[in-house]
């Protein structure tokens, strides 16, 4: 008899529902056993299970929260972080809301979130924190300025903020903010690299070069990088220490550095070495392909003595940049040294259409008409719009003299050349138009002193000689 009443038992035990009459903290604690093993779907069902049992739970909602942040599911998180919030709302609950809403790319609604939260506790990290890269994301760098600053009060690690400050006034351009910033970076942490380099960069952009030079020094005993001995380089090159310069712009270009390729062809050119120049411009095309800068230096190293191949580089380059009235510029002198003027000053013309304010453009169509002895008031009209926008350019005041010469302005043309001479006293050209104009007032001896001065610097010696043995 038993034993049929223990089989018809065994027979329907498993169509009954047993109710689960457990506390909740067992169901929450095995919940958060499942999660730690990362079971999430377990958990969500012992979660809710325990929820069930009790529904007012702050810590079950939560840890039912995370299990959904984990798996994504982001509003159901959202959904019971709120639901708390109305009833038990805490710093801590505001951060988690406003991480979310950021997740979701809801930015002003974070920026809410954690404005909630800094009411509770105004000087709360995690929210400051949080609140400034919800401001940062919405674009409001002003209000995310201020919020660092916040922060900068209240947190004991200040290095990072320092450093999001000194990036945001970088990237706003408030020079004298960020260099306070990269101060107080040095000071917190002396071996900062980032901080030197940013330094040296500010003081180049305000010609503080000798400055640049100090923290350079500083920099290369710190850093033996590529970029470093680039930054030395240029602070070198500025103070006029051009040897130096070039050997540490050869170790940045041995880095691969492009810009080191491009500052030294550009000092290389300023030297006249073209040879060396076009070859460490090809050495930077093998490397970079064809990088905008480097033909852009070779098309300038060839228009002198190969203006044709000069003049393709220029016109291939303008297919790509259409709107650059540098490179017609360039275009224009290519054409110019193949002895078609007309074409040159059609295309300088062009440039100055370009951009009004290209003053070179302005000078090379005055300059040419005042050295081919026409169109001496229009010349003069040009040079005089060049040095408006450039007042104090050798080469510009050179060319002033030099109309005013040919206008038959004697006394106010030397007074100008002299003028130019003043600013840029190896300039073989200039020179050689003082000899001129005292060539032509009859002072022969001091004709020759400057005569003399211009072979020295330039390398068309023999026409210069021949103006000597002239008077002879």
């Amino acid at each position: 008899m038993l034993y049929n009443l223990y089989m018809k038992w065994l027979l329907i035990l498993p169509f009954l529902v047993v109710k689960d009459t457990s506390p909740p903290i067992t169901n929450y604690l095995k919940g958060k056993a499942y999660e730690k093993n990362k079971q999430f779907e377990l958990a969500i069902s012992e979660y809710k299970t325990a929820l069930s049992k009790d529904p007012e739970s702050i810590e079950i909602k939560r840890s039912l929260a995370h299990v959904y942040l984990y798996k994504n599911e982001n509003e159901k998180a959202l959904s019971l972080l709120l639901s708390i919030a109305k009833k038990d709302p805490s710093p801590s609950l505001w951060q988690e809301i406003g991480r979310i809403y950021i997740k979701q790319k809801r930015y002003k609604t974070a920026i809410e979130a954690y404005n909630e939260g800094l009411k509770l506790k105004q000087d709360d990290i995690g929210l400051l924190h949080g609140l400034g890269e919800a401001y940062l994301f919405a674009k409001e760098r002003e209000h995310a300025i201020s919020t660092y600053k916040r922060l900068l009060l209240v947190s004991p690690n200040k290095e990072p903020i320092l450093s999001t400050l000194a990036l945001m006034y970088k990237n706003e351009g408030r020079i004298i903010e960020e260099k306070i910033a990269c101060g107080a970076l040095l000071a917190i942490n002396p071996e900062n690299i980032y901080v030197y380099k940013r330094l040296i960069i500010i003081s180049l952009f305000e010609r503080n070069f000798p400055l640049a030079l100090d923290l350079s020094n500083i920099l290369v005993e710190k850093d033996q990088s590529p970029h470093s001995h680039l930054l030395f380089g240029i602070s070198l090159e500025k103070n006029e220490d051009d040897e130096l310069a070039e050997k540490h712009y050869k170790i940045a270009k041995d880095g691969e550095i492009k810009e080191a390729f491009v500052r030294l062809g550009w000092m290389l050119l300023r030297k006249e070495r073209d040879e060396e120049g076009l070859s460490l411009v090809d050495e930077g095309l093998s490397k970079f392909g064809d990088d905008h800068d480097l033909l852009v230096l070779k098309g300038i190293f060839l228009q002198e003595k190969k203006p044709d191949l000069a003049k393709e580089i220029f016109k291939k380059l303008i297919k790509k940049n259409p709107d650059d009235d540098y490179l017609y510029f360039h275009l224009a002198i290519c054409y110019d040294r193949m002895g078609d003027k007309s074409k040159a000053i059609s295309y300088l013309y062009k440039a100055i259409r370009l951009n009004p304010r290209n003053a070179p453009a302005y000078n090379y169509i005055g300059y040419t008409w005042a050295d081919s002895n026409k169109n001496l008031k229009r010349a003069l009209s040009l040079i005089e719009k060049a040095l408006m926008l450039d007042p104090d350019n050798p080469a510009y005041i050179d060319s002033l003299g030099w109309c005013y010469f040919r206008l038959g302005m004697i006394d106010e043309g030397l007074k100008e050349l002299l003028k130019a001479l003043g600013l840029d006293r190896e300039n073989w050209e200039i020179l050689e138009h003082v000899g001129d104009v005292y060539f032509h007032k009859g002072f022969f001896d001091e004709a020759d002193r400057f005569y003399m001065e211009a072979i020295k610097y330039s390398s068309d010696k023999e026409r210069i000689e021949k103006k000597i043995r002239q008077k002879y």
